[in-house]
């Protein structure tokens, strides 16, 4: 649970942009913005940044202590264990690496641009992503974020814009 809401909590971060560079500018944030008010006068964007804000501070970095590696994808893909965001106007195929080569690996995606764009996630021959053999499917502007358990892949969150 704790990791599907730090995976959680990145997306929105990184969809708004309420990321913090360091401790001291969340702390100037809140206690400027949440902590003396009145519950019922704390707006939802504002507890939102804060949160998101947060994570973007302690959610760790990628595999090995990289950094959050953004693949803007405009041709069909196979992913490595550097990279962590998947962005992509276009139809194409994301090839997955080996679920046992990535345990615990996390991977988002976003679509968006075209609404007439099929994005296909394909898992490696023989591996399951939430127990279906089947490829995955997005359309339109969409997210999605994978785990590996290391014997196959579990969708985390999906979603569709509005």
């Amino acid at each position: 649970m704790k990791q599907f809401l730090t995976a959680l909590f990145l997306l929105f971060a990184l969809i708004s942009n309420a990321q913090f560079r360091d401790t001291s500018e969340a702390k100037k944030y809140i206690r400027e913005n949440i902590r003396d008010k009145r519950p019922d006068k704390i707006t939802a964007t504002q507890l939102s940044t804060s949160l998101l804000g947060i994570a973007s501070l302690i959610t760790p970095s990628t595999t090995n202590g990289g950094d959050f590696n953004v693949v803007e994808a405009t041709t069909s893909i196979t992913l490595t264990l550097d990279d962590c965001l998947v962005l992509t106007s276009n139809s194409i195929t994301i090839s997955l690496p080996k679920a046992s080569d990535s345990k615990n690996k996390i991977y988002y995606f976003k679509t968006g641009g075209n609404p007439y764009a099929n994005v296909t996630i394909q898992q490696f021959s023989g591996e399951k992503i939430n127990k279906s053999t089947q490829a995955y499917s997005l359309s339109g502007a969409s997210s999605l974020a994978l785990v590996s358990n290391g014997v196959e892949w579990f969708v985390l969150f999906r979603g569709t814009d509005v």
